[in-house]
């Protein structure tokens, strides 16, 4: 981690705006930040350390408290306080800016206004962008993101980076767990302190969950032992025997389970018997009900087999009249068909000549119609030329009639439609051809439009073409302009730099004025305090003269007129003050003349350059040729519209041209389809026999479509007489043929003796039933086993049944009480086999865990750790010993081989977990007497605290997994140091930032600026209290 800059303002003391440039500052490895004790300087660390982590380095309060501290007092209201640190990590460069809040008067009335905090961060790609990709910019998101951005906490960055007063030595003086954290961060070494937390912590979840089990184990084995001495059996283990050994427990117990499964078995056994024993109660009453059924059932038999008997006579009456009825059924069958042959034809003959009637009305219509229009019908439907056959005479004559009659009238209405579809042909094409003469009205016009447009392109193309010429004259005068507004754009810079001149000339008269005064002043004042001064002096020596001593001035012994006290003295300082004053006021009196001077002779070669031109000349003129070049500039954009004029008129000419032939040959078509046109309008109208409207026909049509129908309907009238005609006939023979070979004399015999087919159906079904019935009752008399049934005592069922009654109890009573047996055998049972597996479970758990444990109580430090050290803090006794082994070197280098860091090895530390403890030897002492740090003077305790950080900052930036540490800040303990034990500590501080690393002391002791060329100097103003910053090398 490497600061690259930092800027601030408003800021503590600084009112005004400071940027230090750290990179370029420590370009040697080594800086100092100079100045008076209260100027600041340790605020400059403050402003690196709110930048990043919105605190300051000496202290740990929380923002909110800090932030109120910040602004400076001398600061303008318009200026906010404002801090920016630019650094880089491994993940990239990025700056950081914070705003904190405070109070500002209001623009307006009395009273304060709270500016809030604010912060942005920024991504850049090298430290000296001005802009970068924005990350965060609210003050909670920027503070979140700064926690994964940055590899050091703000008390590591406290302990590493920056080494603010009252911390220094915290490392030194840390105790061993808080040196670990430091150490596990800056080196990754977090993920040991992770590994052991988890190992731990899944170790006492382990033990945790082992003892759950032992105590669950408990209470199933005490459960199962209070179910088996349920039982009975009071031989068990006692409560005692169960809490040292469940599993010894378990195993005592395994005999009297065997035991309650032999005796469940024995009362199995009594259960079946019993079971069987009801079982043949039963089955002895099944069969006495059996028998008394049968019985019960030959006397129903008989019974009913003797009633059917004495129904024959009226069964053999129903099979008689059965049979009559169907010899009756397909006598009366054709009978019935006769008559109604007879109904149909006399139906048919009446619709026939309702027919005729309405056949004749509609020719007599037809001719009328036809009359009317003068159009001659056909021959055949004239009304007294072709008269019809007598329908009462021969039917198929009069049906040859008709069908004569119906093909004329068809054939009359086809001539009619045929008429009507010309008429509707000739209007359509009356249309079409009104149409085609518009279109080509249309045509001719359009053929004119084209030509009227063809004549006026010539014009414009020639207009056009002149603007394109002068657009080509334009560019070729604009390309020659073009080195003279070059020239006039140099002599407007010069012109420019004119002005800039004379500003900053009388801008330098002014300050020449303002220092001369101040000339003025400084040696008027010099001149009264050198006077005060002289009085001063003057009473002084006065004062010590004696009467008759000689004057160590004059050398006379009289001494008239004594000096007197002034009122206002003056001392030595005071005068070499105001001669340093006076001096400086004519430095600069004298530094301004140079610059007034230089202003002018500036000016003149300036003016020299322009060769006697005026600024007014030379700008007016660079206004004519802007001008000029706009002007030549609309002319070529007019050529260039022009050119595309061209073009389109082009393209125009040539479409024009093209639409004025097409047009022409579609008159040329068009007139010919009007020609033909009206030859086939005159062709057809010839055909329409005169007539041009179609509404002329629709009577004679109408007329001969109702005699069509009408002729229709009577030819199928006729045709169905002669069909009655001859189904009356028929049905004539087959009647009389039927009742003939019938047992019946007369059809009223017949019809006497006809039954309907339900009636036959209901007569069939009696007739069945009662055979079938004789049959089954027959058959059932006659079945062995009911005439045995028939003849057999029956014993007494009511003490069957008690008997059976009574076993079904006793077995039921047995079964209820093998079954709560049994249930509660395999209960204890199955508790017994869930125990056993709860052990084994609970054994397999133990001995899963037991390196589980075994390894967390190693982590820990506990039992079996040699070193009695835990993970987290042993995997960094390399780094830690590696940190000593780097600062003992530097540590005699600085106190001259007198003092040696040492780790506490004792077992009293391990057991405290004291591994990272220090010690310091102290070899001048007898014995190499080994010190607490604690008993080190404050100059000891400096240099011990500088040599760990050194070694530190070298370690982690070796390290390739820890954080580098480009940059280092050290604010103690110079002033503890004598001269020689000083430049030993400033060596060591050189070789540290030697390599790739910078370091910034902040001292105000003079030795050390001495020995430290590149500084930055915080100067304090004691009249108003405010400070300033400068740079010096």
């Amino acid at each position: 981690m490497r600061i690259h800059n930092v800027s601030f303002q408003a800021f503590g003391p600084f009112p005004g705006s400071h940027t230090i440039d750290i990179d370029a500052l420590g370009a040697s490895g080594i800086f100092l930040i100079d100045g008076p004790t209260g100027a600041g300087k340790s605020m400059i660390l403050d402003a690196i350390f709110y930048g990043l982590y919105a605190t300051l380095a000496r202290t740990t309060t929380s923002s909110s408290v800090v932030e109120g501290r910040l602004r400076s007092q001398y600061a303008p209201a318009s200026r906010p306080t404002q801090v920016s640190v630019v650094f880089s990590v491994p993940s990239g460069v990025y700056r950081v800016t914070r705003q904190p809040a405070y109070k500002r008067p209001k623009k307006r009335g009395h009273g304060t206004t709270e500016v809030k905090t604010r912060a942005w961060l920024y991504r850049l790609k090298h430290p000296g962008s001005p802009t970068g990709e924005t990350i965060a910019a609210k003050a909670n998101e920027v503070g979140i993101a700064l926690k994964h951005i940055l590899p050091l906490t703000a008390d590591q960055f406290r302990q590493t980076v920056i080494l603010p007063q009252g911390a220094f030595s915290q490392f030194l003086h840390a105790r061993s767990d808080d040196r670990a954290t430091l150490l596990r961060h800056i080196f990754g070494a977090e993920i040991y302190e992770r590994v052991q937390t988890r190992l731990e912590k899944d170790a006492a979840a382990a033990q945790k969950r082992q003892e759950t089990s032992q105590a669950l184990l408990r209470e199933h084995v005490a459960s199962l032992i209070g179910d088996v001495n349920a039982l009975g059996i009071t031989d068990v283990p006692t409560e005692d025997e169960v809490t040292q050994d469940p599993e010894r427990a378990l195993a005592a117990l395994a005999p009297h389970l065997v035991a309650l499964d032999n005796e469940v078995a024995h009362l199995s056994q009594a259960v079946a018997h019993a079971r069987a024993l009801a079982d043949g109660a039963r089955r002895d009453l099944a069969d006495v009900r059996v028998l008394a059924a049968r019985r019960d059932r030959a006397h129903r038999a008989r019974a009913r087999l003797d009633a059917a008997r004495e129904r024959a006579g009226q069964i053999d009456a129903v099979r008689e009249a059965l049979a009559l009825a169907r010899a009756a059924g397909p006598v009366v069958t054709d009978w019935d068909r006769l008559t109604r042959a007879r109904d149909d034809a006399g139906i048919a003959r009446d619709a026939l000549a309702a027919d005729l009637a309405t056949l004749s009305r509609t020719r007599g219509a037809y001719a009328a119609a036809a009359s009317r229009l003068g159009w001659t019908p056909p021959a055949r439907l004239a009304t007294d030329s072709t008269p019809l056959a007598d329908p009462d005479g021969s039917a198929p004559e009069l049906i040859d009639d008709l069908d004569g009659l119906r093909d004329a009238a068809r054939h009359e209405l086809h001539d009619i439609d045929a008429a009507i579809t010309r008429i509707r042909t000739i209007a359509r094409m009356r249309q079409q051809r009104d149409s085609l003469v518009q279109r080509i009205d249309a045509t001719r016009d359009a053929i004119a439009e084209c030509e009227t447009n063809l004549a006026t392109i010539p014009a414009a193309l020639s207009a056009a073409a002149a603007e394109v010429t002068a657009s080509t004259s334009a560019r070729e005068q604009r390309d020659d302009l073009e080195d003279a507004r070059a020239r006039s754009r140099e002599r407007c810079q010069i012109a420019d730099r004119i002005d800039d001149l004379s500003a900053r000339l009388d801008l330098q008269h002014a300050r020449l004025a303002e220092h001369t005064e101040a000339l003025a002043r400084a040696e008027s004042a010099y001149r009264e305090v050198h006077q005060r001064w002289s009085g001063q002096a003057a009473y002084e020596l006065a004062s010590g003269l004696r009467p008759d001593e000689a004057c160590p001035v004059c050398g006379s012994r009289e001494h008239p007129h004594v000096a007197r006290p002034t009122e206002e003295s003056a001392s030595l300082a005071d005068v070499r003050r105001a001669l340093t004053a006076q001096a400086d006021a004519r430095s600069r009196v004298e530094a301004a003349t140079r610059e007034l001077e230089s202003l002018e002779h500036d000016l003149a070669q300036t003016r020299e350059a322009l060769g006697g031109a005026g600024v007014a000349e030379v700008r007016a003129e660079s206004a004519r040729l802007e001008a000029e070049d706009s002007r030549l500039l609309g002319v070529i954009a007019s050529g260039a519209q022009a050119s595309q004029i061209v073009n389109d008129l082009t393209t125009r000419e040539r479409h024009l041209t093209e639409e004025r032939g097409e047009l022409v040959t579609r008159l040329e078509a068009d007139r010919r389809e009007e020609g033909l046109l009206a030859t086939q309008i005159g062709d057809l109208l010839a055909e329409a026999r005169g007539l041009t409207d179609a509404a002329d026909l629709a009577d004679i049509r109408d007329t001969t479509q109702a005699v069509t129908d009408a002729t229709a309907s009577a030819l199928a009238s006729a045709r169905e007489l002669l069909t009655c005609c001859s189904r009356l006939q028929l049905a004539r023979d087959d009647g009389e043929a039927r009742l003939a070979a019938s047992p019946f004399d007369t059809i009223e015999q017949a019809r006497a003796a006809y039954r309907s087919a339900d009636e036959i159906t209901r007569d069939e079904n009696l007739v069945t039933a009662y055979d079938a019935e004789v049959r089954s009752l027959t058959r059932e008399c006659a079945d062995p086993e009911l005439r045995e049934a028939a003849t057999r005592i029956l014993p007494d069922a009511g003490a069957l049944v008690e008997r059976a009654r009574r076993l079904q109890e006793r077995a039921d009573e047995a079964t209820r009480e093998g079954e709560r047996l049994r249930t509660r055998v395999e209960a204890v049972t199955a508790k017994a086999r869930r125990v056993r597996a709860d052990i084994d479970d609970h054994s397999a758990a133990v001995a899963r865990d037991r390196a589980l444990i075994r390894m967390a109580e190693l982590a820990h430090g506990g039992k079996g750790n040699l070193e009695s050290t835990p993970l987290s803090t042993w995997v960094l006794l390399p780094r830690f010993d590696e940190i000593l082994a780097v600062a003992n070197p530097k540590l005699a280098a600085i106190t001259a081989g007198r003092y040696e860091f040492t780790r506490t090895g004792t077992d009293a530390s391990r057991r405290l977990n004291q591994a990272l403890s220090i010690d310091v030897i102290d070899h001048h002492l007898s014995g190499d007497h080994q010190r607490l740090n604690a008993t080190l003077s404050g100059g000891e305790t400096f240099y011990c605290s500088l040599a760990l950080s050194l070694a530190l900052t070298e370690i982690v930036t070796a390290e390739a997994g820890g954080v580098e540490i480009g940059t280092m800040f050290v604010d103690e303990g110079f002033g503890t140091l004598d001269a020689e034990t000083l430049e030993r500590v400033l060596a060591q501080l050189r070789s540290t930032g030697a390599g790739e690393r910078t370091v910034g002391i902040i001292s105000h002791i003079d030795a050390v600026r001495s020995h430290v060329p590149d500084r930055l100097e915080v100067r304090r103003n004691e009249r108003t209290k405010q400070s300033t910053i400068v740079v010096s090398a």
